[in-house]
């Protein structure tokens, strides 16, 4: 695989429907077929003007001769509504985590939100996900809040929210 430094991104250009596959498919990868999203969703999700998207591409290595395609290697998925923004999905290729990926794109996230004029930025993530958990409390996020059997009706999410101005 490429190094960080190879990688095109984060983009914040245009997707093309045709993305929605790559970055399903991704998404399905990190959560699980039963919590990931299905192309059709992706596209949807892509198409809302609401939406704000930043991911890095990569190119993998392929034997000589052969021919890689590029493909979606982290993103985080936000929606805007008026002064705050909610974090939907952050995902990172199962070989490319703990390489600095998911703190680039919440960076970046976090500033191009403040620059646009939201105060506050809100997510949800499981209560067994420390991992997780710790990213987004090293990234600046607090917990503000919980909701009960979020996941499958089994699972607590915690509510975690970052102010990005003076609100």
């Amino acid at each position: 695989m490429a190094d960080i430094e190879d990688l095109a991104g984060p983009g914040t250009g245009p997707l093309h429907p045709s993305d929605a596959a790559a970055l399903a498919s991704l998404h399905r990868r990190c959560m699980g077929a039963e919590d990931g999203w299905t192309e059709a969703g992706m596209q949807r999700l892509l198409a809302a003007e609401a939406a704000r998207i930043l991911c890095f591409w990569g190119v993998p290595d392929a034997p000589a001769g052969g021919h890689a395609g590029i493909e979606p290697l982290a993103f985080v998925l936000a929606f805007v509504a008026a002064d705050e923004a909610e974090i939907l999905g952050l995902c990172v290729a199962p070989d490319r985590r703990r390489q600095g990926l998911a703190r680039k794109l919440l960076r970046q996230l976090a500033e191009d939100l403040a620059q646009q004029g939201t105060d506050w930025v809100y997510l949800e993530v499981r209560a067994s996900n420390f991992a997780a958990r710790e990213l987004y409390r090293q990234a600046g996020f607090v917990e503000t809040g919980r909701r009960k059997g979020y996941y499958q009706g089994a699972e607590d999410a915690v509510v975690m929210g970052k102010q990005l101005s003076g609100a």
